[in-house]
């Protein structure tokens, strides 16, 4: 049952790798440039980098949501994604903050803007904290999901893409 999935940048799609078989998801809504994807119990949820929103399937809908601007909601760059229980993560890169999103694209925070990031590239979400990378300053942010900063690491680090904790 595990499989692999890897946007491709440049194709507009996501390979997903099987035991024996390598196929793709191509979204019936135009992608340009997805960035990051996140599969849970048949839902999916890819960060389409370059139309500032996000897409997702459900295994029958696909929908979108975003736009390029900076009101709570809108994007503008998205690079990363995860998905936590009944919540969609984003690392909205050039709007430099995380936003939170319920499966239906439902707008339900935004936060670390007041940090000043300057790309907020990857995120990765436990039960209780969200990660995320704050490329150009070199720095990586630990925050509950309120949104409250719980550390900031910033020494060793030079331009950190993306975080996974194992």
């Amino acid at each position: 049952k595990d499989k692999l999935y890897i946007p491709s940048y440049g194709r507009d799609e996501i390979y997903v790798f099987g035991e024996a078989s390598v196929d793709t998801i191509r979204a019936k809504l135009e992608m340009e440039g997805p960035g990051g994807v996140d599969v849970v119990n048949g839902f999916t949820a890819i960060a389409d980098f370059y139309n500032h929103q996000v897409v997702t399937f459900d295994g029958s809908n696909w929908n979108a949501f975003g736009g390029k601007w900076k009101a709570d909601g809108d994007m503008h760059y998205p690079t990363d994604i995860q998905i936590e229980g009944d919540k969609i993560w984003v690392a909205d890169a050039y709007n430099n903050r995380i936003q939170v999103f319920d499966l239906d694209g439902v707008h339900l925070l935004t936060f670390g803007q007041e940090l000043k990031m300057n790309a907020a590239t990857g995120i990765y979400v436990t039960s209780n904290e969200v990660f995320i990378t704050d490329f150009e300053n070199s720095r990586l942010f630990v925050f509950d999901h309120d949104g409250k900063v719980l550390q900031e690491i910033n020494t060793g680090l030079d331009k950190p893409t993306d975080v996974f904790l194992h």
